[in-house]
């Protein structure tokens, strides 16, 4: 089946369901709003300072501790361990700005942003790399 017949597909069912474009794009939203709130009711039961001090919580999980509490220590604790991880983007670097007042971690998200900000291409490159690395290894690993 070619992409046509596909998107003709797509768009009989949607005909069929009565749903238009706009209604499954705000369906999505809701989903992930909902799966949001679901994860977020889980960091909570768990505890969010002992969710944030797991080693692989992963950086969307503090995103958004970041954005939904208003507890100082614990924003201020996510801030930190988000600092720490690798791959941070500027968006990840403001919400960190605007979320914490403790200047130390201010400055260095400061810093990051700035360095990010003077070398754009930056992120693009390391992707890059990383995906040559991997596809030598994946190359190599199959050779026999």
């Amino acid at each position: 089946m070619d992409i046509r017949h596909l998107t003709v597909f797509v768009y009989r069912a949607r005909f069929f369901l009565w749903q238009s474009p706009s209604d499954v794009k705000q369906e999505e939203q809701m989903s992930s709003i909902l799966d949001d709130q679901l994860r977020l009711m889980a960091l909570k039961q768990y505890g969010l300072i002992k969710s944030i001090k797991t080693p692989d919580i992963s950086e969307e999980d503090l995103r958004l501790i970041l954005k939904n509490t208003e507890n100082k220590t614990i924003k201020q604790l996510a801030a930190e361990k988000l600092l720490k991880k690798t791959n941070l983007y500027t968006v990840d670097l403001e919400l960190i700005l605007k979320s914490t007042e403790n200047e130390t971690i201010k400055q260095l998200a400061t810093e990051k942003l700035q360095y990010l900000n003077s070398h754009p291409r930056l992120g693009v490159a390391a992707s890059i790399a990383r995906a040559q690395r991997l596809g030598r290894f994946h190359s190599e690993s199959t050779k026999d």
